[in-house]
């Protein structure tokens, strides 16, 4: 939607699946497919996104993750972040990290990413 103030700014809220080509495997559990719930805020040739990811994992539990980044539209659809874990269900409740995304628009319209970081999961 258009936000009015300056020319061209907007804001848009989406929310789309997410696949993993590379499985993501947490204590031994294998992770899968997520779904992301995002907010981005476009000024110009500044875009800034704030979300989401909500990772199944193989045993049926899941792990929240809260993402923010900022894509410059001269670089055509890097985009460069940071995350946060900040829990989880079954077996993750109490897991905590951070670390950076890096993604890539492809021509085809799909995204890669790269996630790199480090996780903590307390002994109960």
């Amino acid at each position: 939607m258009d936000v009015g103030d300056r020319a061209p700014h907007t804001m848009i809220l989406s929310q789309r699946v997410c696949t993993s080509s590379t499985a993501l495997t947490v204590e031994g559990v294998q992770g899968g497919d997520g779904v992301l719930s995002l907010f981005t805020d476009a000024r110009g040739d500044r875009v800034r996104d704030h979300g989401y990811y909500v990772m199944a994992m193989s045993n049926g539990d899941r792990i929240f993750l809260h993402y923010a980044g900022s894509v410059s539209n001269k670089s055509r659809g890097s985009t460069q972040g940071s995350f946060a874990l900040s829990g989880g269900t079954g077996h993750f409740p109490a897991i905590q990290g951070s670390g950076t995304i890096t993604s890539y628009s492809t021509t085809a319209g799909e995204m890669t990413v790269h996630i790199e970081g480090q996780y903590t999961l307390p002994k109960f």
